[in-house]
């Protein structure tokens, strides 16, 4: 999968430069800076060795996704007019592939909610950094009147567009979020993905799952 404009820092003391757009069987990338949304979900990112450039996320004609090789960032970041160290792409690579396989992994969790018997696939996707959305424009306001609390704002948008069975489309809008690192120094994300309140289905899902959210909680309270 090729990436979008956005940039990714794989480790908490180096900063590596937005990779370029990617187009057909493109994959987004993630970008630098700010902390966690209070709603976000906490991904530590730790090395490991390289998989294989195939992803798990399908595309609706049955193949699935394809990663970029170190080899093709390199070069879309020359495209792009950027210069980064060979040595330091390969660890761009799989911060880009572990973040996507993250937020495909928390859109087959909302769309089991949703249909669950259904079988998602990724039609298309949208790099949108410059268009904050509603809620991390709140976050960021949030963040400047409680800065320990709430962190900054997202260093990156997309919007990932995922159809059903039934060939309708659901749009995702995921706020990426970079948070303290581990005790143990790895660097950690945090993504916040949601549906987009498209439709009155779209609504009722994000009612359900805070529901199901809020009865989770009350019975892992101590007073039940």
């Amino acid at each position: 999968m090729a990436s979008t404009d956005s940039s990714t820092k794989p480790t908490s003391s180096s900063q590596a430069p937005p990779a370029a757009a990617g187009a057909g069987g493109a994959c987004p990338v993630a970008d630098t800076a700010g902390q966690a949304g209070l709603l976000a979900r906490w991904w530590p990112f730790r090395s490991s060795r390289p998989r294989p450039h195939q992803s798990s996320i399908p595309k609706p004609d049955g193949s699935f996704w394809e990663y970029p090789s170190p080899e093709q960032m390199q070069r879309a970041l020359e495209r792009k007019g950027y210069e980064q160290s060979p040595h330091d792409v390969p660890m761009m690579v799989q911060v880009h592939n572990f973040l996507n396989e993250g937020v495909w992994h928390e859109i087959v969790a909302w769309e089991k909610l949703a249909r669950p018997h259904g079988h998602p696939t990724l039609q298309r996707f949208e790099g949108r950094a410059a268009h904050p959305s509603p809620r991390a424009r709140w976050y960021a306001l949030l963040g400047r009147l409680a800065p320990t609390r709430y962190g900054g704002p997202p260093f990156d948008r997309h919007d990932w567009y995922v159809q059903r069975d039934d060939h309708s489309v659901a749009r995702y809008v995921i706020d990426y979020y970079e948070a303290p690192d581990s005790p143990d120094g790895a660097p950690v994300f945090s993504l916040d993905v949601r549906p987009a309140m498209d439709s009155w289905e779209l609504i009722k899902l994000r009612a359900k799952k805070a529901l199901v959210g809020f009865r989770t909680a009350g019975s892992d309270s101590p007073n039940q």
